[in-house]
């Protein structure tokens, strides 16, 4: 506990969330997806997701939900093959349960879910043809 130089106690403004490494979207980004955010239509939140993550190949759907998280959002970000888009904790939560995940495992997918074009690039065939690597 931090107290200042008045004796009165300090307390952060932000908890600490959730972190995978990633790189931070920038404010237009941001508020782009918070005006979406504030319709509380599903479809336009989907569509502005999918926009944000167009036009920048290295914006993760974590990041994304970070967003909504860090601003008290009323959108969830669902993982999944295509992602899915929920308004409200309680819908965030049947969702999840349908799937059988847990919210660390959402977490984790959005994670690890890039964009389709930086899938590509990773999966790209090597060029060149193998070696064997001697076992001696």
């Amino acid at each position: 506990m931090a107290v200042s130089s008045h004796g009165r106690i300090i307390v952060p403004l932000f908890r600490q969330r959730w972190c995978y490494p990633c790189a931070m979207l920038d404010s237009k980004q941001r508020h782009k997806l918070l005006l979406a955010d504030r319709t509380r239509d599903v479809a336009w939140i989907t569509a502005t997701i999918e926009h944000v993550l167009a036009a920048d190949p290295t914006v993760t759907l974590a990041e994304v939900e970070a967003v909504f998280r860090d601003a008290a959002g009323h959108s969830y970000v669902i993982a999944g093959e295509p992602f899915s888009v929920v308004i409200g904790f309680a819908a965030w939560h049947s969702a999840l349960g349908r799937l059988g995940m847990t919210a660390e495992m959402n977490r984790a997918v959005l994670a690890n879910v890039h964009n389709v074009e930086v899938e590509r690039a990773a999966c790209a065939p090597i060029v060149g043809t193998p070696r064997l690597l001697d076992q001696g």
